[in-house]
Formats: structure tokens, C-alpha cells, sequence
């Protein structure tokens, strides 16, 4: 890898994004953030190439899933430490990178991460994941089971929302807190805003079914079922309505995506997630041309040929990213789970040599993808 380090703050993010800017000003360049947040946080759009067709990368939809912005930033080096290699595609291609769609939630979970990895060396990183991922799937075994036991997973990491630098998403964070009844333990796996908002279950084209759903579950799954989500909380909760002003993140992505599409030529938008090695694109049929879904399925056997990834047909589509899919015709739009590997937020550190093999063949799959779509 060109990083040398694998869980990053957010400041280092912008650091090291901008940075790149700055030395590498003919490849890579920072444009106006796409949006900010509840809480003023810029979501910083980043531009790769001047092709006439455009290609979306987006990262951390879900704060804890910081294996995504680790991958994303992999890419954006890999292509300007190997231009020669990669130049061919951005005279052809224009590759519009958001590393952070989440600002917020990545700031809660990984400002607690990191507080407790700070001294690790790789050796020991590993071996801290690892111990984290066996509580995670144990977690998931005693919740099949019905077992009423205490989260496993919480006990490992000294937690605290003081981590967390700015005090006004402190302060709120601690309110949702208190209102769903919850401590602190469960900051390393915040998946929503600030504002305790899950930008991908704010559905555009199925709220009221998404908000039914939630209503009538009132409670996460699995290792998360003690976490509401019909209420602002950590994870799930798809906020009070389609487009909620409390979710700008997920307004901020819909202007970008609809300008980009109206205005060129969008062929492949992809949202990373972790994890599950899993690949999530199949479109409704109800709502979609012929031509649509089969663009999407031919995205997904090809993405799959070298990440070896399982394709899933979920049947609820509810997602923010499932709109998309139904509304950009001739795209392929794909939600790509990276890590074979369990348990955010630092499961998929476990095994960095495997880590390492992920990542490459998910920036090969990038471009591979491209070059089949292009022969269509």
C-alpha cells in the first residue's frame, strides 16, 4: 500500500487529500465541498481526470465503517503514484471522489478508535482486531440464540464521547445517548450523522416503507438490537422525512449526483461499504426499464470477476442507493461491501496481508469494470 497507516483521523484525511492536491495539481485537484453538515463540516469533493465520462466513488455513508475511506484513499494514491499506468483513463474518464459522505459519524467513531490504537504497532493492531472481531461474532451467536447478555463487543475499548474534539457534536451526541437509553460503548460503531440520522435508510423513493419498517421493528438486529431505530440513535434511524433537514448529507449527495448526471455523461457510481464482501446493485423491476437492470447486471458480473465478491437480490430495497439505481439509466450503480472479514469498525484490520489483496483487487475491479462497460 502507498498509505502507511491504515485507521486515520478525519484531520489526517483532509491532511493527506490536500497534500495531494498541492504536489500532484496536474492529476488531482479539490473542488468546492458538496455540501456541509448539521454541524458545518465540509463534505470535500475531490476531481481525478478530464474524460467526458464520469465515474462516482463515495466512502463512509456509515461513520464506523472506516475501512472505506482507508480503500478510497488507497485508490486516489494508487492512481497518481502509477500515472503511467492509469493515465489512459483520465484523458477518457473524469473519477469525482467523496471520501467522507459522513463527516460526522466518522469523527464519532473513529476520534474513540484511534484513542485506543494510538500506540499499537501493525503486529499489535492486528491482534487487537482480532480479539475484537471474535466479541462481534460472538455477539451476533448469542443474539441468534435469544441469549439476554450484555454486548461483548463494547467491553473491549476505554470509551469516552470527550474523544470527540468539537463540543457541540459532543453535546448532541451525548443527548441521543441519554434518550435511547444507551452509554458510550457504543461510539465506535456510530453509523449515522451527528444529528443521529442513517444517511442510507433516509430513503428518497421509499420512505414511508423504509419509516414503517423501522417503526414496526423499533430496534436494530443481530449485535445491534439493543440500539433503537425509530428514534434519532447510532444506527438505523431513517429520520422524520424524505430529504430531513437533519440529513443535508444525503441532500448534498442527491444535487451532486443529479448535476453530474444531467450535465455529462455518468457511467459507473459506486457507494462503499464494510463489510461482507458483498455486492448490492440489483435494481426493482417494477420501477426499472429493461435497459436499466440489464446495465446493472452486467456491472455486477463484471465487478465480481476479480473481487470474487457474492452478488445479493435483498428483497427490501428501501435504501438511498436503490433510488439511484432506478433513476440513472445507463449507469451501473453498485453498493460494494469491502472486507471479507466481520466487525466494524476495525474487524477488517485484523488481517492486513488479506486487507492488502482486498484492496487491490477491488481498484482493479474499478477499472476492469470500466473497460467491459466500454466495449458494451
Amino acid at each position: 500500500m502507498f498509505l502507511n497507516k491504515y485507521i486515520l483521523s478525519y484531520n489526517d484525511v483532509i491532511y493527506r487529500l490536500d497534500k495531494l492536491c498541492k504536489n500532484y495539481s496536474n492529476i488531482i485537484i479539490k473542488k468546492e465541498p458538496i455540501g456541509y453538515t448539521s454541524f458545518g463540516f465540509p463534505i470535500d469533493y475531490y476531481k481525478i481526470g478530464n474524460g467526458s465520462k464520469d465515474v462516482v466513488l463515495i466512502a463512509a455513508t456509515h461513520g464506523c465503517e472506516l475501512v472505506t475511506i482507508t480503500f478510497l484513499l488507497e485508490f486516489v494514491y494508487t492512481i497518481i503514484k502509477k500515472n503511467d499506468k492509469y493515465s489512459k483513463y483520465l484523458n477518457k474518464y473524469s473519477f469525482h471522489i467523496i471520501p467522507i459522505l459522513n463527516p460526522e459519524g466518522y469523527i464519532i467513531s473513529s476520534s474513540n478508535v484511534l484513542n485506543n490504537i494510538k500506540n499499537m504497532d501493525l503486529i499489535s493492531l492486528q491482534n487487537y482486531c482480532k480479539k475484537y472481531v471474535e466479541l462481534y461474532e460472538q455477539d451476533d451467536l448469542n443474539a441468534e440464540k435469544e441469549l439476554k447478555c450484555e454486548k461483548l463487543y463494547k467491553n473491549l475499548m476505554t470509551i469516552s464521547s470527550e474523544f470527540i474534539a468539537y463540543s457541540n457534536l459532543r453535546y448532541n451526541v451525548d443527548k441521543i445517548l441519554a434518550e435511547c437509553k444507551l452509554d458510550n460503548r457504543v461510539l465506535p460503531i456510530w453509523s449515522s450523522n451527528g444529528m443521529g440520522i442513517d444517511i442510507n435508510a433516509n430513503s428518497i423513493h421509499e420512505f414511508e416503507n423504509m419509516k414503517n419498517l423501522k417503526n414496526t421493528s423499533k430496534y436494530g438486529r443481530l449485535r445491534y438490537n439493543d440500539i433503537p431505530v425509530n428514534i434519532p440513535s447510532p444506527h438505523g434511524y431513517p429520520g422524520d422525512n424524505i430529504f430531513d433537514k437533519k440529513c443535508p448529507e444525503n441532500i448534498a449527495l442527491y444535487n451532486f449526483i443529479n448535476k453530474i448526471y444531467n450535465n455529462r455523461n455518468l457511467k459507473l457510481f459506486i457507494s462503499y461499504h464494510s463489510t461482507g464482501a458483498e455486492i448490492y446493485g440489483y435494481p426493482q423491476i417494477k420501477l426499472t426499464t429493461n435497459n436499466q437492470f440489464n446495465t446493472i447486471l452486467n456491472g455486477l458480473n463484471y465487478y465480481s470477476e476479480l473481487t470474487n465478491y457474492t452478488p445479493i437480490n435483498e428483497n427490501i430495497k428501501y435504501g438511498v442507493m436503490d433510488y439511484y439505481r432506478i433513476s440513472l439509466e445507463n449507469t451501473v450503480t453498485l453498493t460494494v461491501e469491502l472486507s471479507k472479514i466481520n466487525g466494524n469498525p476495525i474487524g477488517p484490520f485484523s488481517n492486513i496481508q488479506s486487507l492488502n489483496k482486498e484492496f487491490t483487487n477491488n481498484i482493479n475491479s474499478i477499472f476492469y469494470t470500466l473497460d467491459c462497460i466500454s466495449k458494451k
